[in-house]
């Protein structure tokens, strides 16, 4: 069984890294990948020897309040050629299914029409809420486009239940996984605990969504309190100008941006706490990678990171607000035996719920199924 995937960018961010873990834990396909640059993730395609095309497929999507007809002209041009080149790679490769693995590539169920191949279609982000973006064609158009594959899958139930409304289709939720356990567990020296030294992170691109103006804000009153503090923003600068602004609310020596960190287990030796501050994330990868390494996460009350916390014991929600994050902040440094508690339940749930064999497995069974069915 051969799969032709589609990813919409060449870092190694969340979606990508989630599709390493799948196609290093599974033995029943042949993978073939198809994503927009020589970058990060092309790399580590190779170093497994899969084959990949570095094809430049562009999402048909525009900031709401910038919508430019010359742009969106050049994107359909460029993927009409794609489109002639990927039915090509797909003829060539033998293919039996495609995989879309971002709710932005719509060009993975176009070619299943064209070329009659099953499809499967992982919703991971929400376009319009958390990056503000528009379907050049309208949300009927790509809610319908959604509605012509085999297999959704969403990547949590707040996803599913945003994304798929009304939309009668073969529909899971998958939440991804994580490796555990990792290379090694965060464990707080309680004296320094107790006086206060200890670092929060923020992990993830900049950009206004992400809401670390919040975090700046609630972290200048935490630090007056207890001045050993500190707060590691980790990730790529994405919006120049909310970064900017953020540089003037951290007037804090303490306020520390690294830009992006590639490894992982670099990221989370760098801090005690996670902070995920982000409105409308479609899941929260972060999280459960903060909690496989012993690491206490207090997430914001707000999109599919609910789904992931259970306030009070393995993790901590707030509402959204600087001040409930500051109470939030506080509270988590109040009782050295609380804070481990939760650490040492987050590590748990991760072992029980988020593990990448859980998440890779549940995707190969509905795999399985779809090839089953084919074959009737």
């Amino acid at each position: 069984m051969k799969i032709l995937f589609f990813t919409h960018y060449g870092e190694l961010y969340g979606a990508n890294r989630s599709l390493l873990d799948l196609l290093d834990n599974q033995d029943i396909f042949l993978p073939i990948v198809v994503c927009p640059k020589k970058g990060e993730f092309y790399l580590e395609i190779k170093k497994r020897n899969i084959r990949c095309y570095p094809l430049k497929i562009l999402p048909l999507f525009g900031l709401k309040k910038r919508i430019f007809p010359l742009m969106f002209l050049s994107k359909v041009i460029n993927n009409i050629v794609s489109l002639f080149l990927l039915i090509i790679i797909l003829f060539w490769n033998n293919i039996d299914f495609i995989y879309s693995n971002s709710s932005v590539i719509t060009i993975g169920l176009i070619l299943s029409k064209i070329t009659n191949k099953r499809h499967i279609w992982h919703i991971r982000e929400l376009y319009d809420l958390h990056y503000n973006l528009k379907f050049y064609f309208g949300d009927k158009v790509f809610k319908y486009l959604v509605s012509k594959s085999d297999i959704v899958i969403s990547i949590s139930h707040y996803v599913e239940n945003v994304t798929l409304k009304g939309i009668d289709v073969h529909k899971y939720v998958i939440y991804d996984g994580t490796k555990y356990p990792p290379d090694f567990i965060k464990k707080i020296d309680k004296e320094k605990y107790l006086v206060g030294n200890i670092s929060f992170g923020i992990v993830g691109k900049i950009y206004p969504q992400k809401n670390i103006h919040i975090v700046l804000n609630a972290f200048n009153k935490f630090s007056l309190l207890f001045p050993k503090s500190s707060l590691m923003v980790i990730g790529d600068v994405h919006d120049k100008e909310y970064y900017e602004s953020l540089k003037v609310i951290a007037d804090n020596n303490n306020v520390i941006f690294t830009g992006h960190i590639r490894e992982i287990n670099e990221i989370y030796k760098k801090f005690d706490i996670l902070i995920m501050s982000s409105e409308h994330e479609g899941l929260g990868r972060a999280v459960f990678e903060a909690m496989s390494f012993g690491i206490p996460v207090i997430g914001n009350n707000s999109g599919g990171i609910p789904e992931l916390i259970e306030h009070g014991i393995d993790g901590l929600l707030y509402s959204g607000t600087t001040d409930d994050l500051y109470d939030k902040m506080k509270f988590i440094i109040s009782d050295y035996e609380r804070f481990d508690s939760i650490r040492l339940n987050g590590l748990s749930k991760v072992e029980k719920n988020f593990s990448v064999n859980n998440y890779s497995s549940q995707i190969i069974d509905i795999i399985q199924k779809l090839y089953e069915r084919s074959l009737s």
